[in-house]
């Protein structure tokens, strides 16, 4: 003869379904355990009139492989060498010209796609900035021969 479900397990249910309606409402399944233990606050969820304790959303997510989805560190780029010397400023930190092809200023960035890192290269005619025109781009997928020649 089998014993009838206890009161933690009947309530289990219950908050469980709350729990995976949460879970899955959040685009997909983002939500950890406390952003739908805090949704289910926001919403005052009573299951047999009592709210939902985050150890017990964490205990029910945890046995019915219910995750939220981590964000990624943050790749570091660029990381200085303080004891390089410094390339000199060889337009004083003005940025104007009178005519074309006085001024250019170039610079690089690194942009991630599907494929992994990707290298872009730009060049600019100070003298067209209004117009915010880019004159030469390069794009590699190694860093090192990267220019705008």
């Amino acid at each position: 003869m089998k014993r009838a479900p206890c009161a933690r397990a009947i309530r289990d249910v219950e908050v469980l379904a709350q729990i995976r309606r949460v879970h899955e409402g959040s685009r997909g399944g983002l939500y950890g355990v406390l952003k739908v233990y805090h949704q289910l606050h926001r919403e005052n969820v009573l299951v047999q009139g009592t709210p939902v304790a985050r150890c017990t959303a964490e205990r029910l997510m945890r046995l019915h492989g219910l995750k939220g989805v981590h964000r990624s560190r943050r790749v570091r780029t660029t990381i200085p060498d303080v004891t390089a010397d410094r390339a000199p400023d060889l337009v004083k930190r003005k940025f104007t010209a009178t005519a074309p092809n006085q001024l250019w200023v170039v610079d690089f960035t690194y942009v991630s796609t599907i494929a992994g890192w990707v290298y872009v290269a730009f060049a600019i005619d100070v003298f067209f900035t209004d117009d915010r025109r880019v004159a030469i781009v390069d794009v590699n997928e190694n860093g090192s021969t990267i220019g705008c020649a």
